[in-house]
């Protein structure tokens, strides 16, 4: 498990975090991935509906499960955030509060299981 603590955004589309994610997996074999969200740019927060499912199902395609971490207050209104938190993440991205929330979820197995 990595985890992951930046203070500059740098990620701001889909294929960005896909290739951050598979690269982190392929040098480090590290499949969960913690990482506050101001790695994140704010335009990454509006990712279309088929951009995000695209995330998801390169995540899925790779058992990369990620949860960022953070305060996603500012967010709550945007279309990734809002797909995410209606289920539609399958259990491979994953907003949390803190680290420690962050950690338990990729730990539960149960998650992601159809």
């Amino acid at each position: 498990m990595a985890v992951m603590d930046y203070d500059k955004p740098f990620i701001n589309n889909a294929d960005f975090v896909v290739s951050f994610a598979e690269t982190t997996l392929q040098a480090y074999g590290c499949r969960h991935m913690v990482i506050n969200k101001e790695i994140f740019t704010d335009e990454f927060y509006d990712l279309s509906p088929s951009d995000t499912a695209k995330v998801i199902r390169k995540f899925a395609d790779n058992g990369i499960r990620l949860a960022v971490t953070g305060d996603f207050s500012i967010h709550k209104d945007k279309q990734l955030y809002g797909a995410l938190c209606d289920g539609g993440i399958g259990g491979y991205f994953f907003f949390a509060d803190d680290e420690n929330e962050a950690l338990k979820l990729l730990r539960d197995d149960r998650i992601g299981e159809t």
